[in-house]
């Protein structure tokens, strides 16, 4: 009520958005290296496979799936992140690219659900494989493209440059969808795709989100015009 003093907020614990960025970037590329390492271990024929099919033979398929979720959650976050910072800098579109990011995650998490393959040991579906990849790639270049062209005009010039760079290793990429490329040849573009989107999400969150941070909070009353003192803790940006 209006008799009790005001709440004092008792800052318990922070997590940076960079941090928090670099976490989900790291899970993400152990795990493509870890299934990698055991596609080759169990006999996988390919110096450089795709790292879809290091994703079908067990263990990689249960792997690709717990962790593959794991960092979804973690990248919707994210994509909060990237909002908030956007919003407090008066950046226009900001609710409309962050349903844009959001979709895009969505799309992500079933990438490693849906196996490559519909044999017994993965029991996927590589049509539904393919349209889920092919959707999250397109959405989240875009997504990449609208944040570096808005923001373009209040960050440092060579910040632009290094994001389109790492936007146009993206695109160019894609030129696997359209030429029959196999094996090494189409694994090299694939890795180079997520290579270059991972760059960007780093790039860009270290640059625009860097003051942007997940806080958990105690809100404390005077102790002597109140025993208990606690309201919280909250999760706050």
């Amino acid at each position: 009520g209006d008799d009790l003093p005001m709440a004092t907020p008792r800052l318990q614990l922070a997590l940076y958005a960079p941090t928090w960025t670099n976490v989900v970037m790291g899970t993400i590329v152990s795990l493509i290296f870890t299934t990698y390492i055991l596609y080759v271990h169990e006999g996988g024929v390919k110096f450089l496979p795709t790292i879809s099919d290091t994703w079908c033979p067990p263990p990689g398929s249960y792997l690709s799936r717990f962790f593959g979720g794991f960092c979804a959650d973690l990248l919707y976050c994210l994509v909060l992140f990237v909002y908030w910072a956007s919003v407090t800098a008066g950046k226009p579109h900001a609710s409309v690219l962050a349903v844009q990011g959001l979709v895009s995650v969505f799309l992500f998490s079933w990438i490693p659900a849906i196996c490559d393959t519909s044999k017994p040991e993965c029991r996927g579906n590589s049509h539904l494989h393919d349209f889920v990849a092919v959707t999250f790639f397109t959405l989240f270049d875009l997504y990449c493209i609208f944040n570096t062209c808005i923001t373009s005009q209040i960050q440092r010039p060579q910040d632009s440059v290094v994001q389109g760079l790492a936007i146009t290793v993206s695109c160019v990429s894609k030129i696997r969808w359209f030429v029959p490329f196999k094996d090494t040849p189409l694994a090299v573009f694939e890795w180079c795709d997520v290579a270059s989107i991972s760059f960007w999400t780093c790039h860009y969150v270290a640059t625009q989100c860097s003051n942007v941070q997940w806080a958990v909070v105690k809100w404390d009353r005077d102790a002597a015009e109140r025993e208990d003192g606690e309201y919280g803790p909250y999760i706050s940006l």
